[in-house]
């Protein structure tokens, strides 16, 4: 390796020179520099220098281009490495009969060491799919032959019953809720069961308000109280609304007045027929930022006193560590749990390529790979991945289905003037990467953007917005990317933000949002359902598919068989001193 030495004062004043500045006073430091100079690549200097355009790849120098990037995922690797999402990854660790639950390219999952396409899997959305080795896809579900798919015991670990005004039951040496009071197991009670098989079970003994009232996510809850004592209109909409899903935004209640206050909402549900527990869900509430008044210059902290501050997405795909964003994502499922919440209204898979756009700060970036590989780990964080799966985790929302970050001229759809995304030199494709991605992790929900996808017809023949597209969430999102979850729409999605429909009546558009395969809308009126079915613009039918697939995610969460926290235990956990050393680190990694 050659070696060459320049003096201080030699360095200094070839600097000054170069800025055109008077040579600096000679100074006696006699110290030297050493510099090093990189060997030419080559056997001897595996990541040696090259000529400009070309980069050492094991001792010989290769074309850039050809390598392996986000913009070339079949490019070239080192050895021992494949050219995985736009990375150089170890081949050891893909999908393989060694490696049986290793990643796939997006769009498909390891199954016992193959990849296989999502599209192609057993679900409602393919009733004739692939299964697991042994077992046939009936109705959508897998199950042993002959014996019907939802008769089949899949699940044999006993989970912990929690009641307040309900019996346990006992059968064949083992523990379940018996969440009607009948005094017997009926299957919908049966922990051991397909959760879907749960849910067709208790949808097929439900009233036709009662299911609807499965169909709507608002602030019907309130925000919790100090004394853990639930308002009158709270009541009603438990008892005589019948709804069971609701968000909550944290305010001056702290964790422990949020699990006592929820403990309460839930021993209400459960005293009603059926004893359908109660889902709470949030926005994104960890994030930490800064605003400043353009008049006055003050500057404004932005953060939750509730919980543990970390950075915006942007900042954890700032710091790109995707162990910082499953730890992101562990801490957010630890808290959300401790105060009784079980469901969030993220992550965002959308791409930040419209820099005016206003909520770039929630996406983790632009580059479509890069997102879908955070956004992945994000969920698979969120929903308890290593951790016993969703009855250990809280469900995650992929959002903004197919896409949100294209919005023209950087307006937002929230408002008429930012209804339409477009795509100059065709693009959506790559809008598409990171929902791929995400969908492998198999989030229990996504909710669709409130945008009109201009001129996509290949996906969008109806060009209105995406809860109201049968062609983005049925035969694109469902049929040809395989996800199976829970659809929930933005909020005011009937109401109001019903870009592309605006001419049809409140009723009109939630039956065009039920036959699009949309499930559940956000902040709109049970009643527009009601009236719906009440004016022949829907059937029972349709509210029925809709309810079990709500009902399905809370059987994955385990909530039917135990709602309840424990107060104290959530007080301790919810912004503890290692969950905000951890927050405050991924701070510093973010900037």
């Amino acid at each position: 390796m050659k070696l060459a030495t320049l003096s201080p004062l030699s360095i200094l004043t070839a600097a000054a020179f170069l800025a055109g500045c008077p040579e600096p006073t000679p100074i006696t430091n006699t110290n030297t520099v050493t510099v090093t100079v990189i060997q030419d690549c080559g056997p001897g200097a595996p990541n040696g220098k090259c000529e400009p355009g070309n980069s050492c790849v094991d001792g010989a120098c290769v074309l850039s281009s050809t390598l392996c990037s986000p913009t070339n995922e079949a490019g070239s690797c080192g050895s021992g490495t494949t050219c995985f999402a736009g990375g150089c990854v170890l081949t050891a660790k893909l999908c393989s009969p060694t490696s049986l639950t290793g990643p796939c390219d997006t769009g498909n999952t390891c199954m016992a060491g193959t990849c296989v396409a999502m599209a192609s899997l057993c679900s409602s959305a393919n009733l004739t799919g692939t299964c697991p080795q042994g077992q046939v896809c009936q109705a959508g579900i897998c199950g042993t032959v002959p014996q019907d798919a939802c008769l089949t015991q899949v699940y044999t670990v006993q989970p912990t019953i929690g009641v307040d005004t309900r019996a346990k039951l006992m059968v064949a040496g083992k523990e379940f809720k018996d969440n009607n009071g009948s005094g017997a197991l009926d299957p919908y009670e049966d922990w051991r069961l397909v959760e879907a098989c749960r849910a067709r079970d208790l949808v097929g003994r439900m009233t036709v308000p009662e299911k609807i009232g499965l169909l709507s996510e608002g602030s019907t809850i309130g925000s919790g109280t100090a004394d853990g004592v639930l308002a009158a209109n709270t009541i009603s909409n438990i008892q005589n609304l019948h709804l069971r899903q609701a968000l909550i935004r944290l305010g001056s209640r702290s964790a422990r007045e949020l699990a006592v206050y929820l403990n309460n909402v839930q021993k209400l549900a459960e005293s009603e027929p059926h004893g359908i527990p109660f889902v709470v869900t949030a926005d994104p509430v960890h994030g930490f930022g800064l605003s400043t008044n353009a008049t006055t210059g003050v500057q404004t902290l932005s953060a939750s006193t509730v919980v543990s501050p970390w950075p915006y997405p942007m900042g954890l795909g700032a710091a790109n560590d995707l162990n910082l964003t499953r730890l992101y994502g562990d801490t957010v499922r630890r808290e959300f749990m401790g105060m009784g919440f079980r469901w969030q209204l993220g992550p965002m898979a959308d791409l930040a390529t419209e820099p005016r756009w206003a909520r770039v700060q929630n996406t983790f970036g632009e580059n479509a790979h890069a997102v879908g590989n955070h956004t992945r780990a994000c969920i698979e964080a969120f929903q308890g991945a290593g951790q016993g799966g969703l009855k250990s985790g809280i469900a995650a929302t992929v959002k903004h289905f197919p896409g949100a970050g294209a919005n023209e001229d950087g307006m937002d759809s929230h408002s008429r003037p930012g209804r339409y995304n477009v795509y100059p030199g065709n693009y959506f494709e790559y809008h598409q990467v990171s929902f791929r991605a995400a969908f492998t992790a198999q989030p229990a929900a996504v909710m669709p953007c409130y945008s009109i996808f201009r001129g996509q017809l290949d996906y969008s023949p109806e060009q209105a917005g995406a809860a109201f597209s049968r062609g983005l969430i049925t035969n694109y999102m469902k049929e040809a990317l395989g996800f199976s979850g829970m659809v929930t729409s933005d909020w005011g999605t009937i109401g109001g933000t019903s870009w592309g429909v605006e001419s049809l009546t409140p009723q009109q558009r939630a039956a065009q949002f039920l036959r699009a395969g949309s499930h559940q809308f956000g902040s709109d009126s049970v009643t527009i359902m009601q009236q719906a079915f009440d004016q022949g613009l829907v059937t029972e039918a349709e509210i029925n598919v809709a309810a079990e697939k709500v009902l399905e995610m809370s059987f994955k969460l385990g909530i039917f068989e135990n709602p309840y926290i424990d107060p104290d235990a959530s007080a301790a956990e919810v912004r503890s001193v290692a969950n905000r050393t951890a927050g405050f680190v991924a701070q510093k990694k973010s900037i």
